[in-house]
């Protein structure tokens, strides 16, 4: 049985910095867990923002890991599949990554965001394998990442 579709194009994927590096070379989409309903109910053409908890940002490579936006991806096929990462079984969807995209603090983030309007719902966020997000929240952190377009 097929899963009912849903009217979202913009996703917020949370993952350890290692696994987005993976998806990445896979060119692919993931989610913590690799549930299939989570792929399934995506669609292609859909944009997925990756947050790091335990990211690394450019500008304070020895600073303690932090919680970063740390890539950009857009998928590009029409069904999900199966893959094996690390001896698990994981599903997802071919991507197209944004290579111009930088790593970005999400504390740079606060405020501009719907979806996190202050620091104290940082924790709470990570908890999260799959978010929704808004098309302004997409737009705010695409302008944070994507070079010449960070307007501070």
């Amino acid at each position: 049985m097929k899963p009912k579709p849903i009217l979202q194009s913009q996703w917020l994927a949370v993952l350890p910095e290692a696994r987005i590096r993976e998806a990445q070379i896979m060119g692919a989409v993931i989610f913590r867990g690799g549930m299939e309903l989570d792929v399934q109910r995506m669609a292609k053409g859909d944009r997925v923002v990756f947050l790091a908890p335990d990211g690394s940002a450019p500008e304070a490579p020895d600073a303690p890991p932090m919680p970063v936006f740390c890539a950009l991806a857009v998928v590009t096929s029409d069904a999900a599949r199966m893959a094996s990462l690390h001896g698990d079984t994981h599903w997802l969807r071919d991507a197209s990554f944004v290579e111009a995209a930088r790593p970005v603090p999400v504390l740079r983030a606060l405020g501009r965001l719907e979806l996190l309007p202050d620091p104290s719902r940082v924790p709470g966020l990570m908890k999260h394998a799959k978010l929704p997000l808004s098309a302004p929240d997409l737009a705010a952190i695409e302008a944070l990442m994507l070079p010449g377009s960070d307007r501070e």
